[in-house]
């Protein structure tokens, strides 16, 4: 259990020690307004919990920043719980084993949690937390979470019920909450990753920061989103950067929908109040908050496009994956100055803006053919905003092999030209070329290169190959059929509501909807 968090850990309110509580079981909804299982458990004595996993930290997709932000959050969290009456109590170990505990030590009326929509691994975890909960007696009631619906039949009508989520009144937090006498739980510490020598930055993550950030991007940042997003030199301030704090519930994503809608009724209400770039910039930033539910609702509807392809036709496209080019885009030595840049300020920050991520990924599938299951899990990693449902969705688009989005392959050099003009970001990022001559094409002029590595490959011929490989597959009568599949299980609805936009393709117009046309891997909105 992190230092930091004991002290919170070991302060309960005392109260009757026989009446039946319910715990309410924090996860990826780090927060007390806009949170149901906490106005639920409020009519009964209260035990907040949350449980540090550490067999989830040694997976391949996460990484000491995701945890670093986690464990300041779960502070943040513990201090509002502290100051309502119902300590949180943070455990350290395996879920099922912290419940056999809990049970032990008090009488339990429920358990109540919001629904998470996870990697496979802890969809496990709660499959083998439920047995053992029904076995015990112990009612678990788990609530919807951010407009993502479980067992859902088909998408028709999902944006229309977004739509009434995203309107319902927020939640507001109790008052106060009945606190849970002090008992003696079984020790349950277990080594969570060492942080100390982990390189990268320390991320402060709490409720008054994303509360923060988002005043701050509705108010003067996000006036020119929609045209500066893009580049990664304008994207790190034009973004609202509230992607970590929606990735760990700090916020809930109707709490930042309602507060968008009510900045873009005060602009159209008085336009000559606000620069004339607002409209189109609100819009664009609510057809993200829309598609950051979209994408996850695919991981919630088909759990293995974790690690199988969208369509069955790409399987084995990529089967052998070239670990040398591997190594090298992971490196940020791959040759092409855009790429480079962009790995490296990613290692560095833990966030890069949606069309650079889209870029790498292409990079990687295309140009280097590497298969999406072995890039996914490090740039996951990589993300301190990670979150599954949108990365495995978005990976598998920019790799080509969800069958029912156009095919987009970017040209890593004409993306510095276009958002990096001047190659500025590429000389902070990459200092062999801080004097080269010709910054996006620096083989060009190798004299004015320090130590800089020569293109792994050549750019048109690799995306000539790939893109054969590609549309020979989608040719296929076979393939449209199943792409037809497809579309009816994870197609939008409403693209052109949102601003989506219609491509065509091998498959037919309806398959052609692609999910954003600058697609993200956190749909940092």
């Amino acid at each position: 259990m992190p230092s930091d968090l004991k002290d919170h850990a070991s302060r309960t309110y005392c109260m009757s020690g026989s009446t039946p509580i319910n715990i309410v079981w924090f996860k990826r909804d780090l927060r007390v307004t806009d949170h149901a299982p906490l106005v639920a458990a409020s009519s009964g004595p209260v035990l907040p919990v949350y449980i540090f996993e550490p067999d989830y930290w040694q997976l391949p997709d996460t990484s000491p920043i995701q945890h670093a932000a986690l464990v300041s959050a779960v502070s943040d969290l513990s201090s509002s719980l502290l100051q309502m009456g119902a300590p949180l109590l943070v455990q350290s170990g395996k879920a099922i084993d912290v419940f056999k505990s809990l049970l032990k030590a008090y009488p339990v009326a429920q358990v109540v949690s919001h629904e998470e929509t996870g990697n496979a691994w802890t969809y496990d975890r709660d499959r083998k937390v439920a047995r053992f909960l029904k076995a015990s007696g112990i009612p678990w009631v788990q609530y919807p979470s951010n407009g993502v619906i479980r067992r859902l039949g088909n998408r028709d009508g999902w944006s229309k019920r977004w739509h009434q989520t995203m309107h319902e009144t927020l939640i507001s937090p109790p008052s106060a909450l009945s606190g849970v006498e002090s008992r003696a739980v079984d020790s349950l510490s277990v080594a969570t990753p060492d942080l100390k020598g982990a390189k990268g930055p320390r991320l402060i993550a709490t409720r008054a920061t994303a509360m923060t950030a988002l005043s701050s991007f509705l108010q003067a940042r996000g006036e020119r989103y929609h045209t500066e997003m893009s580049s990664p030199l304008s994207a790190e301030a034009a973004c609202s950067r509230l992607s970590v704090p929606l990735s760990l519930g700090l916020i809930s994503i109707r709490e930042v929908y309602q507060q968008s809608q009510t900045q873009a009724q005060a602009v159209k209400a008085d336009r000559t109040a606000f620069p004339s770039t607002w409209p189109k910039a609100l819009q664009a930033f609510g057809s993200r908050l829309r598609w950051h539910c979209h994408f996850i609702q695919k991981l919630e509807d088909e759990p293995q496009i974790e690690f199988n392809t969208m369509h069955p036709a790409y399987e084995s496209v990529r089967s052998d994956s070239n670990a040398d080019r591997l190594q090298a885009w992971q490196e940020g030595c791959t040759g092409y100055p855009m790429v480079d840049a962009c790995m490296r300020y990613l290692k560095a920050t833990g966030w890069l803006n949606f069309r650079m991520r889209a870029m790498l990924v292409s990079f990687a599938s295309y140009h280097l053919w590497l298969d999406w299951r072995v890039t996914a899990p490090y740039l996951a990693s990589l993300f301190a905003d990670y979150e599954p449902g949108i990365h495995y969705s978005q990976v598998q688009m920019q790799s080509g092999t969800t069958g029912m989005n156009a095919v987009r392959i970017y040209n890593p050099i004409k993306q510095g030209l276009d958002h990096d003009p001047e190659g500025l970001f590429i000389r902070q990022w990459v200092p062999e070329l801080a004097h080269a001559d010709h910054i996006h094409e620096p083989w060009k002029h190798p004299n004015s290169v320090r130590g800089y590595p020569a293109p792994i490959v050549s750019e048109s011929e690799a995306r000539r190959s790939a893109s054969s490989k590609i549309y020979a597959l989608r040719r296929s009568d076979q393939h449209r059929e199943q792409a037809k599949t497809i579309v009816a299980k994870h197609g939008s609805r409403s693209a052109r509501r949102f601003g989506q936009t219609k491509r065509k393709s091998h498959v037919s117009s309806k398959a052609a909807i692609t999910a954003t046309a600058q697609g993200s891997l956190a749909l940092d909105p």
